[in-house]
């Protein structure tokens, strides 16, 4: 497994090995567990943060995520560009993760988007891409656009 932190400018990460998740399934539920603490100074309303997790594949736990960039705007957190390889292609994604009062717009990629959560994928393998909205709002993507319930379109 690896977590992806974007932004680690003031944290302080901590590892430790807690006792057996009792929850998990065999093999795993009589090993230790491993953890990790992450602190930041300040207040988290200010700065607030996320992981992206990506578990490991194969013999070698190798993943496809290559870099993941923390967005904002206005100073404040707005989610993440996630960019990876998968099926030897380039694949980009934007998950974007807003409060109530806020708004993300990106007119370099023709983006606007209001409400809780969406998930942005311009163009992935094959020359397709996707628009998720989660919860309500809407968001719109050159002349593609959702509002109102999830939805998800393909193209």
């Amino acid at each position: 497994m690896r977590a992806y932190i974007a932004g680690l400018d003031v944290k302080e990460i901590t590892s430790v090995t807690a006792p057996p998740s009792l929850s998990s399934m065999k093999p795993y539920h009589s090993k230790d567990t491993p953890t990790f603490v992450i602190r930041q100074n300040g207040d988290a309303w200010d700065r607030p943060f996320a992981v992206v997790y990506e578990a490991g594949f194969g013999e070698e736990g190798k993943g496809t995520v290559e870099s993941v960039e923390a967005l904002d705007q206005k100073g404040r957190f707005c989610g993440f560009k996630i960019s990876s390889t998968v099926g030897g292609r380039k694949l980009t994604e934007y998950a974007l993760i807003l409060e109530s009062d806020q708004q993300y717009t990106d007119p370099g990629l023709d983006l606007s988007f209001e409400g809780h959560f969406a998930i942005l994928t311009p163009e992935g393998n094959g020359g397709s891409g996707s628009l998720y909205l989660g919860d309500s709002g809407s968001i719109r993507f050159g002349e593609r656009s959702l509002s109102g319930k999830p939805k998800l379109v393909e193209w």
